[in-house]
């Protein structure tokens, strides 16, 4: 699962990056989780801009009678958003770019998991593909509450990954925001290359403090690097015997 990311980029610059229209702000976090409201990119057909929200993060499915579905509804697989329930509409209509500056893993083949820091080659922000709902209530007072919650889509791990889990987030890359975002692009079987694993060689990744892992710690040594930094899983290949001549 990916439930940790870190967004220490200002907000600002993100806007600029992702070519977005800023109209909720936020502040650079180094330990973002589930239940958090996080910044999200979502385009805006009727005035054919890109706009940046805040949205619940623990998908609410517009069908819920109640948010319990939230606490679940954080992560979709990329192999059964298009077919499960909870996320099939919004995967087709509603889909959305979640800024960040890198994620974090946990090794779980060692007795205490270990966690890992993972981002671009270049340190530089990217997207991970997300979802997003809009659901509503009326209260015993007639008024009308509203939440608007999102999900991040996840795929089987890269090289570099494979080493630690066997799942990551969808990294989108820039190319493929335009039609990632557009609503009226409803032909998803064309995602299936897009929500494939990001390349390794583009990416690094670093051992960093067990004391990230407390939600509570939101200061910037949550990333600081602890340790060697992780090489591509090397896959052995088949070395077919060479055949000599030997003259009788």
């Amino acid at each position: 699962m990916s439930s940790r990311y870190v967004l220490k980029t200002p907000d600002a610059e993100i806007a600029e990056i992702f070519k977005a229209e800023l109209l909720d702000r936020f502040n650079p976090h180094y330990n973002i989780g589930p239940g958090m409201d996080i910044p999200v990119v979502r385009y805006e057909p009727a005035e054919n801009k890109r706009s940046i929200h805040k949205l619940h993060w623990g998908l609410v499915p517009a069908w819920a009678k109640d948010r319990k579905l939230q606490h679940n509804n954080f992560n979709a697989r990329a192999e059964t958003i298009g077919e499960l329930a909870s996320f099939k509409a919004a995967y087709k209509q509603r889909r959305c770019l979640i800024p960040a500056d890198g994620f974090y893993e946990w090794d779980r083949s060692k007795n205490i998991p270990a966690p890992y820091f993972f981002c671009m080659e270049d340190e530089a922000p990217f997207a991970f593909a997300g979802i997003w709902e809009s659901w509503s209530v009326t209260a015993n007072d007639g008024t009308v509450q509203t939440l608007e919650s999102c999900c991040m889509v996840t795929t089987d791990a890269n090289k570099l990954m494979t080493k630690i889990y066997n799942r990551m987030p969808v990294i989108v890359p820039v190319k493929n925001y335009d039609t990632w975002l557009d609503p009226m692009f409803l032909d998803t079987s064309n995602f299936k290359t897009l929500l494939k694993p990001f390349t390794a060689q583009g990416m690094k990744a670093w051992p960093v403090s067990r004391s990230m892992t407390e939600g509570k710690n939101t200061k910037a040594g949550c990333m600081k690097k602890t340790g060697e930094e992780l090489g591509l899983l090397e896959v052995k290949k088949t070395v077919k015997p060479r055949k000599f001549y030997v003259p009788h």
